[in-house]
């Protein structure tokens, strides 16, 4: 059932786009999210929201990166940390540890262009929210680098992080990240209930009203139901052709028995589809 955009939640990255990439403080929330994630105070950011990479090869995988911020530090703001944000429903979850691999790939070649030194590469961590524990540890805050099997303390040093967050987690809790995370998940009033969330909430909310995000969301949902319906309708299509095409092999063989008895039988009919190798 579809929700109204004051029912959706920061989980939802319709919501977490709008927000994030809100002109006036877009900013802001990004810096508190990122702050309280990080556990230090993170100051002057460059954001971008639905950032898409490619490889150049049109045959290969694009991303569209939920929330990309660069974090400018050093005396003049000469060093960049970067850090990608993304909050997963729970569809297709099981896929993020993957996703993120290719995730780190991609943005690595964002600073590796043809010429430069491996010095180039930036301290990179992709950030992911799950609404569930993907991991089944029970911990709040998972963080995976590359480590030596043999040697589990030593580290390859090569300043990549990813980082898996879930809500629901009891081990490791902080209270202002257990907070945090407890409101991306259940974005309302109630649960706004420390100075960061309370924050938050505040921005939400304004965004939440704005008549021009509720024509988005609109759009953004007919278009979803459209590409479902177009997936669908294909579906049907080659479902009735690989059908046609098992009827007419049949009765080529006169096996007019199988014909009958594909056509209340479901099992029976994709046991056929797999002997005459139709897909």
């Amino acid at each position: 059932m579809k929700k109204t955009v004051r029912e959706l939640n920061l989980i939802n990255d319709f919501l977490f786009n709008e927000v994030l990439s809100d002109k006036e403080n877009g900013v802001l929330a990004a810096k508190l999210i990122l702050s309280v994630i990080m556990d230090r105070e993170i100051e002057n950011v460059i954001l971008r929201t639905q950032d898409v990479i490619t490889t150049g090869d049109p045959k290969n995988h694009a991303i569209r990166l939920d929330v990309y911020i660069e974090e400018l530090y050093g005396d003049k703001g000469e060093k960049t940390r970067v850090y990608d944000v993304e909050v997963q429903r729970e569809k297709g979850m099981e896929l993020m540890p993957k996703r993120s691999r290719y995730y780190q790939a991609l943005i690595d070649s964002k600073y590796l262009a043809s010429g430069n030194d491996y010095d180039k590469m930036v301290p990179l961590w992709i950030i992911i929210i799950t609404p569930k524990d993907l991991f089944g540890k029970d911990r709040m805050y998972y963080t995976f680098e590359n480590r030596c099997i043999e040697e589990s303390e030593l580290s390859l040093g090569d300043d990549a992080k990813r980082i898996f967050l879930n809500p629901r987690g009891s081990v490791g809790q902080k209270e202002e990240l257990s907070q945090l995370l407890k409101y991306i998940i259940d974005s309302k009033g109630d649960n706004a209930i420390g100075e960061t969330t309370k924050e938050l909430h505040k921005i939400v909310e304004k965004v939440r009203s704005r008549p021009d995000v509720g024509v988005r969301y609109m759009k953004s949902w007919e278009r979803e139901q459209f590409i479902r319906e177009e997936g669908r309708e294909e579906g049907r299509e080659l479902q009735l052709e690989a059908y046609s095409q098992l009827i007419l092999q049949l009765n080529k063989e006169q096996r007019l028995d199988d014909v009958v008895k594909a056509a209340s039988n479901p099992e029976y009919l994709n046991k056929l589809y797999q002997e005459y190798g139709i897909k």
